[in-house]
Parts: structure tokens; C-alpha cells; sequence
């Protein structure tokens, strides 16, 4: 197996391979848009406060007090809301209104940018493998990992960073087998574009786009009319890119403003980040495993550093490792830091599975990776590509959905119901507001049996919402004993098996219609 640095000639296809590839394509596009429709919610809300609400700001339905308090200290791009506002002008164009079918949207055209970002990557990186079954066994990862298309659909700065950083290492890889010295050049600018759109919207991944790019540099340094082609090329692309983020974060915020060195005041000086939540240097060693998916993704981990160790002469190292030493420096972390090392993940695996060159751990990862352990392995990612389809990522969209339905068919205002304890509300994160996919025409109305009940004998038919229904017994007792459940976000089979007091601690949902 080659590595990263030997920009020889990509292998001929053979048609077993193209075959191969041509499945894993679709089966890959398949799964982006599966996952695009049923992944509603979000993983972790910045993906879509500071995404969808910052572009809802400009469309006119939310107001910017109700933004998060990053708007207010202007340390946010607006190079990705920005693109929403576009992408919302033409959905509207061809009719399409709700927001919640707009944030489908969002998520389908996210997760085309991403998919088509990793398979262009995946063509480019075909020259750094020599073996076809080793080829054909990382087109099957990058089709069939779960974590991709779940977080390929992602409207988060991570998603749109890593898609612009797979295509600006793309563009040198190809630049590499040029022979005209313009097309070159092009390329370079194109990668040094890439590379500055990955910095402005996400600025933490600004250090992934470096390594990558010193890395470039780095294998020309012998020769210096290349050297100085790809270092003009990269400047210029790169200053293009920035001046575009310069231009659009004046428009977002009415003022020219330089949203980088609030991110990095309001982060490093006033400690900001900090008041979310610390952890010592090796937190990553632990955070991304408290999940269910916690034995594939400690594998994954496992093959991310024997990689490193093999290749250290490869832009996906030089990509990911200072990377992942500054998140380990720093000392909020979230596991969500790590997602932009995710499409890097099958060239990782494949990596980590070649016979040579020797690596500490390697035997040991190779032996996981085999046999019945490797069924087991792929059993549990079947799981992890089948939950979408069965739990939801935030069950308050799934009443969301139905509250715009009814919102839609109903004329005038539409009263809802609404159990709640103190500090959740529907709508609501914390302190900010979901004002894009709240309907305009429902109230909901914090209420207590005895307005339930008054409802009742006044012969009403209203719908109710119940949140957290073991805390605020009462009402919710009523309700359940007066009215039709529509919806839960557990199966009402579940209720029963109430071991270990598990409903009591849980913050679940119930729709009724009484």
C-alpha cells in the first residue's frame, strides 16, 4: 500500500472494482437519503440554532433577540446560513412553505453537498491503496458506516467544514497528476477555496484545512517552481474565500464585523466555552463512547491512531492529528468535535487492516476485526443504520410535525394544552427559541385538571400535550384517563417494565386529542 505523499498514477479500474463501486455509490446515496428523511431533530442544538435560526432571522420570522447569544457577541459565520436562505428562496419557488418540509430540505441538500464531498474523496484517495480488495473494502465502509449518512445530513458547521476540507484535498490529489501547468494552478486555487470555506465555517477546523494544506507544501518543498504554483494557487483560492466570508458576515450582521477573533476572544479570553462543561486531556479517550454504538466506535478510535502511526506521511494524518491534539488541548470538549474526522474513517480502517508497515496494536485491532467478532461488528452497524428508522433524535419533532399539520388545517388560532414541569417548554432550548418551526397561529396553554376539566363539562374538543408526565402526576393522570393517546415517544407496551424507576427519570412525550 502506497502512502499519502505518492502522488503516483490512481490505479486502472477493473470491472469487478467499477462494479463494486458503482453499488456502494448507490447504496451510499440510498442510506443520505433515508437518514435525511428520518433523522429529524438534531444531534446537539447549534446545528440548528445557529444554522436554520440565524437564516430564519433573515427570512423574516425570527426576530434576532431571539437568537443564541453568539448573534449578539457576532463570533458566528454566516456562510451557511447564508446558503439556507438560498436554498429557502428556491424551495419556496416551487411551493414549498412549511418548515418543517424546509428543514427536510436543509438536511437532503446537506447531505448531497456531504456525500458527494466523501465520494470525491474516496475517487481521489484510490492512489494512496494498491490492493483492489483493499480498495473495494473501503468503498464498502464509506457506503455502509452509520455514522455517515448520520451525520452527513447534519445542518451543523461540522457537516458543511468537512464536506469543503474532503474537497479541497481532493482537488490537490488530483492537481497532482496534471500535466498543464494552468490546470494546475486552478486546482490549487480551487483547493485553497476549499480550504478557506472549510476555515470560515467552522473557524476550529481552519486547523485541519492547515495541516492538510502544509502537508501539500510540505511534498513540494524539493522542487521550487511547484512549491511556489501551489503556494500562489492556495493564497489566492484561500484570500477568495475569506473575502466571500468578510462580505456575507456583513450582510448577516449589518455591520462589517470579524466574527473569528470574537470566536476566539469570547472562547481562550473570557473562557466562554468553559461554562458548558470541562474535561481533562484525555476526554476523548472516554466522551465519544458513552453511547450505545460504544464498541464500533472504540474500534474506530483504535484504527484513527494506528493510521496515524502508519502513515504519518499522508495529508489525512497531517489533517486530523494536530487537530485532535489542540480539541485534547482545550478544555471544553464534545464528542460532536470529533465529527469532522468522520469521512477520514474508512481510509483509517483500511489503513489500520494493511499487512504492513508494522504499528503498535495492530495485530490486536486485526484480530477484533475478523472472524465472528467482524459479524458481530457488522451486526451492530446494521443497528446503528436501522435506529433511525425506529428512534428518533429529538421525539419533540416528531410533535412538532403534527402540531404544523393541524396548525395548517385549522383556521384561526389553535389552542393546545400543554403539562409541563418548570423550565421545559415546547419550542424552546433553554433560553432560545425555535421561533422558525413554531406555527404562528398555536398557543399552547399551560393548564391543570382543573381547567381540564372545565374544558369538559363545557363540552370542548381540544388536544394536549403532556411532557414529563411522572413529574406533574395530576393532569396527566386526567389526561390519560379522559382522553385518546395519539402519540408517545415510548410504545405504551414499554409502560408496564418500569424497572429501576427508569419513566421517572426519563423526559418523554404524550399527544392527546380528548
Amino acid at each position: 500500500m502506497s502512502f499519502g505523499n505518492d502522488h503516483t498514477r490512481a490505479p486502472d479500474w477493473s470491472a469487478p472494482e467499477r462494479t463494486h463501486f458503482r453499488r456502494c455509490l448507490a447504496a451510499s446515496a440510498f442510506l443520505f437519503v433515508i437518514y435525511a428523511i428520518f433523522s429529524t431533530g438534531y444531534l446537539h442544538p447549534d446545528e440548528y440554532l445557529q444554522t436554520v435560526e440565524f437564516a430564519s432571522s433573515k427570512l423574516g420570522i425570527t426576530d434576532t433577540a431571539d437568537l443564541a447569544w453568539e448573534y449578539r457577541e457576532k463570533m458566528r459565520s454566516w456562510l451557511q446560513p447564508a446558503f439556507y436562505v438560498v436554498v429557502w428562496e428556491a424551495a419556496e419557488a416551487l411551493g414549498l412553505r412549511r418548515p418543517m418540509v424546509l428543514l427536510f430540505v436543509f438536511r437532503l441538500v446537506t447531505g448531497l453537498v456531504a456525500w458527494s464531498a466523501l465520494w470525491t474523496l474516496i475517487i481521489a484517495g484510490r492512489r494512496w491503496i494498491d490492493g483492489e480488495d483493499q480498495r473495494r473494502g473501503l468503498y464498502s465502509i464509506a457506503a455502509l458506516l452509520w455514522l455517515l449518512p448520520l451525520l452527513g445530513v447534519r445542518t451543523s458547521g461540522e457537516t458543511a467544514a468537512t464536506a469543503a476540507l474532503c474537497f479541497a484535498i481532493a482537488a490537490l490529489e488530483w492537481r497532482a497528476g496534471l500535466q498543464d501547468r494552468m490546470l494546475r494552478f486552478l486546482a490549487a486555487v480551487l483547493g485553497g477555496l476549499a480550504f478557506g470555506l472549510c476555515f470560515g465555517l467552522r473557524y476550529p477546523s481552519g486547523v485541519m484545512a492547515a495541516g492538510a494544506g502544509l502537508w501539500y507544501l510540505y511534498s513540494t518543498r524539493q522542487r521550487l517552481s511547484l512549491f511556489m504554483e501551489l503556494g500562489l494557487g492556495l493564497a489566492l483560492g484561500a484570500t477568495l474565500a475569506l473575502a466571500l466570508g468578510v462580505i456575507i458576515d456583513r450582510w448577516g450582521y449589518g455591520t462589517t464585523t470579524f466574527p473569528v477573533y470574537s470566536y476566539l476572544h469570547q472562547n481562550f479570553i473570557e473562557d466562554r466555552a468553559a461554562a458548558f462543561g470541562t474535561a481533562p486531556f484525555f476526554g476523548y479517550l472516554y466522551l465519544p463512547l458513552q453511547n450505545l454504538m460504544a464498541p464500533l466506535v472504540l474500534l474506530l478510535l483504535a484504527a484513527t491512531v494506528i493510521a496515524w502511526v502508519r502513515r504519518p506521511r499522508s495529508a489525512l494524518t497531517w489533517a486530523s492529528a494536530p487537530y485532535v491534539a489542540l480539541l485534547c488541548i482545550t478544555a471544553h470538549k464534545e464528542t460532536r468535535f470529533l465529527y469532522p474526522l468522520v469521512p477520514f474513517l474508512p481510509f483509517f480502517v483500511v489503513f489500520a487492516l494493511a499487512p504492513e508497515p508494522p504499528a503498535p496494536f495492530a495485530s490486536a485491532f486485526k484480530w477484533f476485526a475478523s472472524g465472528r467478532r467482524l459479524h458481530l461488528g457488522y451486526a451492530w452497524n446494521a443497528c446503528g443504520l436501522l435506529s433511525v428508522l425506529f428512534i428518533s433524535l429529538r421525539p419533540e419533532f416528531t410533535v412538532y410535525q403534527m402540531l404544523e399539520t393541524r396548525s395548517y388545517a385549522t383556521e384561526g388560532l389553535l389552542e393546545v394544552a400543554l403539562v409541563h414541569p418548570p423550565g421545559r417548554k415546547l419550542y424552546w432550548y433553554l433560553n432560545v427559541h425555535h421561533a422558525f418551526i413554531e406555527p404562528k397561529n398555536l398557543r399552547l396553554t399551560p393548564t391543570s385538571v382543573a381547567t381540564l376539566a372545565a374544558k369538559r363539562t363545557r363540552g370542548e374538543t381540544f388536544l394536549a400535550i403532556v411532557d414529563n408526565p411522572r413529574r406533574v402526576p395530576e393532569p396527566a393522570a386526567w389526561l390519560r384517563s379522559s382522553c385518546t393517546r395519539v402519540w408517545s415517544s415510548w410504545p405504551p407496551w414499554l409502560e408496564p417494565y418500569n424497572y429501576f424507576r427508569w419513566q421517572e427519570r426519563s423526559s418523554w412525550l404524550e399527544f392527546y386529542a380528548c
